[in-house]
């Protein structure tokens, strides 16, 4: 979450959920919160379920009932979903303290502007752990995403930012890139070409500012695996 200049705050780099059956609502979705956050749109549960198979969100913003049940149904047959905010036209205040009661952490009341669902969902969101990593000369700050090695910054695409922190969290460990895919964007891995062009231009990037010492090495039995020397 990042603050604009106007004060206003700015949902980014988070993976959300938006139950929604509205197509208008939907699009309006996807316009507003897509080019900063991995956003996936499901238009009943049962989509829904379908996108949780994906991807290990970080907030769930959904509207109070569909044809096929109650967005709470989702958390009584999975363990482990995050934060849950009902988005409904719904202005009875019991109706709205049982939803609260069932679990739910905020309520917004429809028709609202886009501005402020996306500012509810900035306030309630779970904080990320940020540590910033070291090894050698190389400095990963996750909070920042930024990189520098021995004080000279390396500006890196988000992937290769990615690519780049997973491996130097498993520092000496190998992954090939099916895995690398699927352990970093939490999906299935269909076509893992995209993430060898991402470790090739990572590598260039690393060896521009190391004198040419490899940080990432590749053994074609094994995969990629962070040296950090």
């Amino acid at each position: 979450v990042r603050t604009k200049g106007s004060g206003a705050v700015k949902v980014s780099d988070r993976v959300l959920l938006f139950i929604e059956n509205d197509r208008a609502t939907r699009d309006e979705i996807m316009a507003h919160f897509a080019a900063d956050n991995t956003v996936m749109v499901a238009d009943c549960l049962f989509r829904a379920e379908e996108c949780l198979k994906l991807f290990k969100y970080d907030m769930i913003i959904a509207d109070a009932d569909f044809r096929d049940g109650s967005p709470f149904e989702l958390y009584k047959k999975h363990l482990g979903l995050p934060p849950l905010i009902l988005y409904s036209h719904t202005r009875d205040d019991e109706t709205i303290i049982n939803w609260l009661d069932k679990g739910a952490i905020d309520y917004i009341i429809r028709p609202a502007s886009i501005k402020l669902l996306e500012a509810k969902i900035a306030v309630r969101l779970p904080k990320k752990v940020s540590i910033e990593r070291v090894s050698g000369g190389l400095v990963i700050s996750p909070a920042t995403k930024t990189v520098s090695y021995n004080g000279k910054p390396i500006s890196l695409t988000s992937s290769e930012f990615n690519i780049l922190d997973f491996l130097v969290k498993h520092e000496g460990q190998f992954f090939s890139s099916d895995e690398l895919y699927e352990k970093i964007w939490n999906a299935k891995a269909l076509n893992t070409v995209t993430i060898r062009k991402h470790i090739s231009s990572l590598r260039r990037k690393l060896l521009a500012v190391t004198d040419g010492m490899e940080l990432i090495l590749t053994d074609f039995g094994k995969g990629y695996s962070f040296v950090g020397k």
